[in-house]
């Protein structure tokens, strides 16, 4: 630096060679100095280079060591608006053009000022044009603002409304190359639930009414999803709402059912069965019929007989709950119970967990049959045939016998009286 200021006192700074001068210019970090022979129009150590090598001189030269990189944004910035010698950050696609300010700066320097700048406004910043020579391509905008506003929450938009019309955008031009099904996925990213809601259904409505894409079809391809995520009641539903009804009945019996008697979701294994169309399933009696059944009798219950706070004893049911509906609440128990055997006959493999809902099922079952009071020792034979623990079928088979003897007893008591 002393050694410039020197050439430039003295005056001799024309005659000392360009290359010598650049060498010292870099050393210093004047940038600005001219290194033109004498006679000849001004030049510095920057001109003739792209953008991006004119930033690199500002970062690596200009700056003092241990400098951040937010000072050389600015020295380039403003060594921009005080020379047109200075390389704008043009777009790749606008190299050969250096002379003139680009309407959108090149989004690597874009990005680089945002890193300085976190409160950095994005539209300029996620703008095409600073991307691609296509002004509607909005794939690498949307990519970049989900990584930016989502995942490392860098910037901020003027308006609240530049967020939406990025994925609006972006959807239009998926929908434009035919890729409906990923502007759906992209709508799935609109911040508003509302929005998101409204703009899905208008595309579903596209499908059906414009392109008469047949519903059943439609759903077919949600069961397909729901499968590859895991979800079996989704898949059920939407099997079942495609008119896959034999397919949706045969995931009932081997997972949905078993999953939601364990888990206590009776509503909505009743929902699923009620909308499976039995005259289109083969095998409906030995398999969707029993847990509609067993539904039905747990639904009925709880609402004649467990909201009368009964826990165990029936001795005053016959004044508060029909004595009819109690014996017809045993036969279908006991009619149930008959049955229960039919869904391990039907299972192809092994199923552990199918194995523990028929229990839970027979256990429930005899629990009911319990509270009517009125299991007598002719079940016995029928408990023996299911799939209760050791522990179940012993407590039941003493219950039985227990409540036997009590009515001999009762007999024998009003014979003597």
């Amino acid at each position: 630096e002393e050694q410039l200021a020197l050439y430039a006192q003295e005056g001799t700074q024309g005659r000392i060679p360009s290359s010598y001068l650049k060498v010292l210019a870099l050393l210093s970090g004047e940038l600005k100095v001219n290194i033109a022979p004498k006679g000849e129009p001004i030049q510095t150590v920057a001109d003739g280079l792209d953008w991006r090598r004119t930033f690199g001189l500002y970062l690596w030269h200009s700056i003092t060591p241990g400098a951040n990189l937010k000072e050389a944004v600015e020295q380039y910035t403003v060594s921009m608006s005080m020379s047109k010698t200075i390389a704008r950050p043009h777009p790749w696609y606008h190299q050969d053009i250096q002379d003139q300010d680009p309407k959108y700066y090149d989004f690597l320097f874009q990005l680089i000022a945002l890193s300085t700048m976190p409160s950095k406004n994005l539209e300029d910043t996620l703008h095409p044009l600073g991307m691609t020579p296509a002004c509607i391509d909005y794939r690498q905008s949307w990519l970049f603002y989900m990584v930016l506003t989502q995942s490392l929450h860098v910037g901020r938009f003027r308006s609240e409304t530049s967020h939406t019309k990025i994925c609006q955008d972006f959807m239009f031009q998926l929908e434009t190359l035919g890729l409906w099904e990923w502007a759906v996925f992209i709508a799935l990213h609109l911040e508003s639930a509302e929005t998101r809601e409204m703009v899905v259904r208008q595309l579903m409505s596209f499908l059906h009414r414009t392109l008469q894409i047949p519903m059943a079809w439609i759903w077919i391809a949600r069961a397909t999803r729901a499968k590859y995520q895991g979800d079996v009641t989704w898949e059920v539903f939407s099997l079942l709402k495609g008119g896959e009804h034999q397919k949706g009945h045969g995931l009932v019996l081997s997972q949905l059912a078993p999953a939601c008697i364990l888990r206590g979701q009776l509503p909505i294994l009743d929902h699923i069965l009620g909308m499976i169309d039995q005259s289109k399933v083969s095998g409906w009696e030995t398999g969707g019929s029993i847990y509609q059944k067993y539904v039905k009798c747990c639904t009925d219950f709880e609402v004649s007989i467990g909201r009368l706070k009964l826990k165990g004893k029936v001795s005053y049911s016959s004044d508060l709950v029909p004595e009819q509906d109690i014996h017809n609440l045993q036969i279908d128990v006991q009619q149930l119970m008959t049955k229960l055997p039919l869904l391990m006959a039907q299972r192809i493999e092994a199923n552990p967990e199918l194995q523990v809902c028929v229990a839970e099922m027979a256990s429930k079952c005899t629990n009911v049959l319990r509270a009517l009071k009125d299991l007598t020792i002719q079940e016995s034979a029928t408990l023996t045939d299911l799939p209760l623990t050791e522990e179940q079928r012993m407590s039941t088979v003493q219950k039985i016998s227990s409540d036997y003897f009590d009515e001999i007893l009762t007999v024998a008591e009003t014979s003597v009286c």
